[in-house]
């Protein structure tokens, strides 16, 4: 068991603001396009292509 500083919160959480609720639609896109490419590693090499791509996509949009 790991033990960790602080005390855990208790309580409701405070609404999302609207630009957490954008991230997280935005951030569940994501995760569902690269998990709907199906496995991804060297077995399935045409799925891992298909990951890196978006995610060179991604980075790239991330820099301009």
């Amino acid at each position: 068991m790991i033990l960790m500083p602080g005390k855990s919160y208790r309580g409701t959480l405070p609404p999302l603001t609207r630009h957490q609720e954008e991230l997280s639609d935005r951030l569940r896109q994501d995760v569902e396009a690269i998990a709907g490419t199906g496995e991804h590693n060297y077995i399935y090499y045409d799925n891992l292509l298909k990951t890196e791509a978006y995610l060179e996509a991604f980075t790239f949009a991330l820099e301009l």
